[in-house]
């Protein structure tokens, strides 16, 4: 009784220099499992994840010995993590370099070739979704959000037709938007040009995906994309359908690398910080995101 805040305030009482108590675990009494894992003799891996919150007397042996295994997990965790995100941004960032240095005329035909594979692979596609409509009914997950969820074949089939759209644009690179002439034989003037690799947090809308990636292609940009978890079997879907077009499209020249799909909370944070890589991060939904 009493809150977590008396539940805390508890452990941290009995764990203080001069009492009998070394260690005190703050956990969920109705995860039975959770229970079997504390009272073990071992650890067991059946028991899954360890849960709880661990108090220890400060500056006992048991307290430099739980901060030294914490801190070589989350040593071995960050590199893992750290590495793993710096890869996919730096492999996004030289492929955009190749695709920059293409024609217009081969850009088109790789978004031209993602249009196309979104009606080949339909059924794979909706098959996909349709996990992810399980899940969220299970969940309970509101209808607005099941609605923007569902994938269809009329919506594959509009956002085909849009991709082929944005490949009939006028090339957007290369643009002079203005000039001036500075002094005698010297100009100045403002080119269009790629922003680099982009970084775009999107909600649950797996049709965002495809959007967000024709555009990120025909502007000659790298792409890392993390959508919301809700539509991870739709994401992934649609990410493999999509890195399997341009690199048939591009005849192998461009590699599916273009675009990554970052996939953990874990990533994100990380790649926050990878600003001598990523030049722009967006997030796209609610007032909340």
């Amino acid at each position: 009784r009493g809150g977590m805040s008396a539940k805390i305030d508890a452990a941290r009482r009995a764990v203080k220099p001069g009492c009998m108590t070394q260690a005190c675990i703050v956990a969920s009494g109705a995860d039975l499992d959770c229970i079997r894992s504390v009272f073990s003799p071992q650890y067991d891996l059946s028991y899954g994840k360890p849960k709880g919150t661990l108090f220890v007397t400060p500056g006992s042996e048991l307290e430099k010995q739980a901060l030294l295994e914490l801190e070589a997990e989350t040593a071995a965790n960050g590199d893992c993590i750290s590495q793993e995100a710096r890869n996919s941004a730096t492999a996004a960032r030289d492929e955009a370099r190749k695709l920059q240095a293409l024609p217009q005329e081969e850009r088109t035909k790789i978004l031209y070739t993602v249009a196309g594979a979104l009606l080949e692979h339909e059924d794979e596609l909706l098959k996909a979704n349709a996990l992810d409509l399980e899940a969220a009914q299970k969940d309970g997950t509101s209808i607005q959000l099941v609605s923007r969820l569902k994938l269809t074949k009329e919506k594959l089939t509009t956002l085909a037709s849009g991709i082929k759209q944005i490949a009939n644009q006028p090339d957007p690179l290369g643009v002079v938007k203005a000039k001036r002439e500075l002094a005698d034989g010297l100009e100045l003037s403002l080119i269009t040009v790629p922003i680099g690799v982009l970084m775009i947090i999107f909600e649950s809308r797996p049709d965002s995906l495809p959007q967000i990636s024709a555009l990120a292609l025909a502007s000659g940009n790298g792409l890392l994309l993390k959508g919301g978890k809700e539509a991870a079997h739709s994401n992934a879907a649609l990410h493999r359908v999509i890195g399997d077009a341009i690199e048939s499209g591009s005849g192998g020249k461009i590699k599916r690398d273009i675009i990554a799909l970052v996939t953990s909370r874990g990533q994100v944070a990380d790649m926050l910080g990878l600003d001598d890589v990523i030049d722009l991060v967006i997030p796209r939904g609610s007032n909340a995101l």
